[in-house]
């Protein structure tokens, strides 16, 4: 169902091993002053540090890992794979928590389509019309 004209959803994948966004979809773009590709590092930033403060501030015996960040404007919903894939799906802020459909998505649509495909090399960007 296509987004109604108050709400704004942008997909962004990105890989750990290299240092750009290998895939963003925007469905409806979000009003910035910023280019697409300041908007990707800034939020990788923001995605690397949050993350990594979660984990610094949970107990060693339960680490925490960033699920979601909502401001009043947006919510992004985020999902990192053991292999360093992080999946980040900004919506309007009163959007429920979407990190276990990303896990969902992960599993039943990246891994199929991305990673098993053979023409696909691991951690570039990622131009395959079927995954699209």
């Amino acid at each position: 169902m296509p987004p109604n004209q108050k709400e704004r959803f942008s997909l962004l994948i990105y890989s750990t091993h290299v240092e750009s966004c290998i895939f963003h979809k925007e469905w409806q773009t979000i009003p910035d002053t910023a280019t697409k590709e300041d908007r990707e590092r800034l939020l990788f930033g923001l995605l690397f540090s949050l993350n990594r403060t979660a984990t610094k501030m949970s107990p060693k015996d339960h680490p925490g890992q960033l699920s979601s960040l909502t401001t009043s404007q947006y919510k992004m919903h985020f999902y990192q794979t053991a292999t360093g894939y992080m999946f980040v799906l900004l919506t309007s802020a009163n959007c429920p928590n979407l990190r276990e459909k990303l896990r969902q998505f992960f599993q039943q649509v990246f891994l199929p389509y991305v990673v098993m495909n053979p023409l696909y090399e691991l951690n570039t960007p990622i131009k395959i019309a079927a995954f699209d």
